[in-house]
């Protein structure tokens, strides 16, 4: 256990942070922001690396200031190709990375028809170069009133998402790939089951990570590490991924996840 210090310095956490309040409308997305730091920010080791979906730009960009002051310590990083100052309402995923871990970043774009859902990035974290992909998958499990030709282009856009997004992985399987995220799939579906024949590590609990009228007791959220990756970030031995949040159901409907990585 002697270097349990060295990988406890290597928390990565996601969060699919519901920019939209699905669940409590009376609180303001900018206290959810500052829910957030407190959620996320560790008294002893702040997270490397932080994956947020669902995040909202705002008028003028008012909630991207905030998280830059809410997370001083990090570099905010938005998504290639994405208009965040024309759609302020709508939402995308936003990544931060520690300043005095991170070297060096460069965008890449996964899927050019929804730059918002999926912020790539190549980062240099101490020297490594490590790719890392933060999304955020189009739902497809809820069409109530919504018009025949709505409900075949969502599914279009889902697939070709996870087309894309097999493609990446699987190109870059012998890479350093940290993978992270809501990818709206359980754990037995066949997205994941791709993942894992690609020689991805995923997240291992027994809980559900979303709990809502569409996702109940499900485990939807994940984090992924090539095996690069995983011997990088999480350290030699079996590694653990935890959901947490006492307050679940009043700021999101779902979980944080952070690895906990183990020696």
């Amino acid at each position: 256990m002697k270097n349990v210090g060295l990988y406890m310095d290597k928390i990565i956490v996601s969060w699919n942070i519901n920019g939209w309040l699905p669940v409590r409308r009376d609180i303001t997305f900018a206290e959810k922001l500052k829910k957030a730091t407190q959620e996320i920010a560790f008294s002893d080791q702040q997270p490397i690396i932080i994956m947020l979906q669902e995040m909202i730009s705002g008028r003028d960009c008012k909630y991207i200031d905030m998280l830059e002051k809410y997370f001083e310590n990090y570099t905010v990083i938005l998504p290639a190709g994405f208009d965040y100052h024309r759609h302020w309402k709508s939402i995308f995923s936003v990544t931060l990375i520690r300043k005095d871990v991170m070297r060096s970043y460069k965008l890449f774009q996964v899927d050019e028809e929804l730059p918002n859902r999926i912020c790539g990035l190549m980062a240099d974290i101490d020297g490594i170069k490590t790719y890392i992909v933060n999304c955020h998958l189009v739902q497809i499990q809820n069409f109530r009133n919504q018009a025949s030709w709505y409900i075949q282009e969502r599914r279009r856009l889902h697939a070709r998402q996870w087309r894309l997004l097999h493609e990446f992985l699987h190109e870059n399987r012998e890479s350093t790939v940290i993978l992270g995220g809501d990818l709206q799939e359980g754990q037995d579906g066949e997205n994941i089951s791709v993942i894992k024949k690609d020689g991805y590590s995923m997240n291992i609990w027994d809980y559900p990570t979303a709990k809502n009228a569409f996702f109940k007791d499900e485990r939807i959220d994940y984090l992924a590490f090539s095996p690069s990756a995983a011997k990088e970030f999480c350290g030699e031995t079996e590694f653990i991924i935890c959901a947490y949040n006492h307050e679940l159901g009043a700021y999101s409907d779902h979980f944080p996840l952070y690895n906990l990585p183990m020696n």
